[in-house]
């Protein structure tokens, strides 16, 4: 009887263990800011954290029955195909792409999955996260749509404009530089300025730009 009420505490200890475990696990997966999946290595039985039901407004059965729906139409036969050809090898996928939020807007993430093996090597699981990078495309399109502009200004404006570096090294010129001068930026780091500076005031201009970099002062010659 005592070796029944022993076996019987372990096994009760062994449960209350795994229920811990897991509720652990939920309060993580649950709460974190990615999106989340988990799926047998043939792709069944896939699992999601409470952030896609969040995002989606849409039930995990839902999303289980139409993955589709979420995805953009110009995207899905890409990205499906790319996790299907790094599947079948094993091998860890990485993409971008939208999906529809509840609100029918489009969030561009930044997906990952991974396989895991078991001892033998062989793929028993795999894992995947989705991290929202909208904010981060909208900067970066900003960021490229200003250049854009500021190329254009440069590029059309009369006057000659150029850029150095703390050490004095030219970083950029305008268009305008190069039609007036034929000196590219490599070339004027290669002594250009003693190519288009006339030999008279070469040795002040020189001076004077040196002192207004030690100063910090606006350079005029």
């Amino acid at each position: 009887a005592s070796k029944v009420i022993r076996d019987i505490t372990e096994q009760k200890r062994t449960r209350e263990a795994i229920a811990a475990s897991e509720e652990r696990f939920h309060l993580l997966a649950d709460n974190v800011y990615q999106l989340i999946w988990m799926a047998e290595a043939d792709g069944s039985s896939i699992w999601f954290n409470q952030r896609w039901t969040e995002f989606t407004g849409k039930s995990v059965d839902e999303i289980r029955m139409d993955t589709k729906a979420l995805h953009h139409p110009d995207h899905y036969e890409r990205v499906t195909r790319s996790l299907t050809e790094r599947a079948a090898k094993g091998e860890r996928w990485e993409d971008s792409f939208p999906l529809k939020s509840r609100t029918g807007q489009y969030h561009w993430f930044l997906a990952t999955a991974r396989p895991v093996h078991n001892e033998e090597g062989a793929v028993v699981r795999w894992f995947g996260t989705l991290t929202d990078i909208t904010a981060e495309r909208e900067a970066q399109e900003r960021i490229r749509e200003s250049e854009v502009r500021f190329r254009m200004l440069a590029d059309h404006m009369s006057q000659m404009a150029y850029m150095v570096d703390p050490c004095g090294a030219i970083t950029w010129v305008n268009r305008r530089w190069l039609e007036y001068t034929g000196l590219s930026v490599d070339r004027m780091n290669e002594g250009g300025w003693e190519q288009v500076v006339h030999p008279e005031h070469l040795a002040d201009m020189n001076d004077t730009f040196a002192k207004a970099q030690e100063t910090g002062t606006v350079w005029q010659n």
